[in-house]
């Protein structure tokens, strides 16, 4: 059964955003950075076929993200296994969860 499965996690980046860009090039999942025209912050969106993360640059060494991903469990298990694997690679301490399907 396909549904959204919303996670959540945590990542430190003591040199910023944009830093941490560079280090997920190396992930399947394209990385676009925006500047808010309000106010200049940065926002970090990446986006699979059936997931979508996002985190901005207001934060200071410690980033919060989240999104969903849709599809079955083992889908978004295997999309957050993914991302993990690019922070892992890169050295960047964080940790995701991720959570049931949401009510439909």
């Amino acid at each position: 059964m396909d549904s959204s499965f919303p996670f959540h996690g945590d990542l430190e980046a003591p040199d910023g955003l944009l830093p941490l860009t560079e280090h997920l090039a190396s992930c399947p999942w394209p990385i676009h950075v925006k500047r808010s025209g309000y106010d200049g912050t940065l926002y970090l969106r990446a986006r699979h076929d059936d997931v979508e993360l996002e985190m901005d640059s207001g934060q200071e060494r410690a980033f919060h993200f989240s999104g969903a991903g849709d599809g079955t469990r083992e889908q978004a298990l295997q999309r957050m296994t993914e991302f993990s694997d690019c922070l892992k690679r890169a050295g960047i301490v964080h940790c995701v969860e991720l959570y049931g399907q949401t009510p439909p």
